[in-house]
Formats: structure tokens, sequence, C-alpha cells
């Protein structure tokens, strides 16, 4: 985290700030989906769910509210204190 964190810093008094911030939200966003894939989501889209039979769905729907409360409790909180970590004054 101490490493990150120091690479940001120069890397912004470099004037590499946006560059930073994009390989900041690529990786971030790799790791996102990789929690994600662990906790059993699936990327669905609208056009699958409409296909879907609703006995089916009802159960899809439970196991999304679900990962929906992990996401808001655990992960999201989560991002920010990575973020804040990394990013103190920007944040």
């Amino acid at each position: 985290m101490s490493t990150l964190k120091k690479i940001a810093g120069a890397m912004i008094s470099a004037g590499y700030e946006t560059e930073c911030c994009m390989s900041y939200e690529t990786s971030r966003r790799r790791a996102f989906k990789e929690e994600l894939s662990e906790i059993g989501f699936e990327g669905i889209n609208v056009e699958d769910v409409q296909r879907i039979p609703w006995e089916s769905l009802q159960g899809e729907i439970a196991s999304w509210i679900s990962i929906v409360r992990r996401c808001s409790s655990v992960l999201f909180p989560g991002e920010l204190s990575f973020c804040s970590t990394v990013f103190p004054e920007q944040v």
C-alpha cells in the first residue's frame, strides 16, 4: 500500500496525473470484477434476463440482492478506503 502511495505521488508530482488515474482505475476495475466473480456474480444483459423463465429468475434475483448488499456494505467502502490511502490529498 505504501509503495502504491509513493508511486502515485511521484507520478502526480511529475505531471502524469491522468496516466496515474487511468492505471489505477484499470487495475481496481479488474480487481473489483474478480471479487464479484468470487462471490458468484455473473454479468448478464437485459436480453438474457428477458429470456429467463420467471421461476428461475426469482432465484437469480435473491442472489443479486445478496451481492448488492455485499457491495454496498463491504466492497464499495473498501474501495473508498483503498483509494483514500493511495491518494490521501485527492479524496
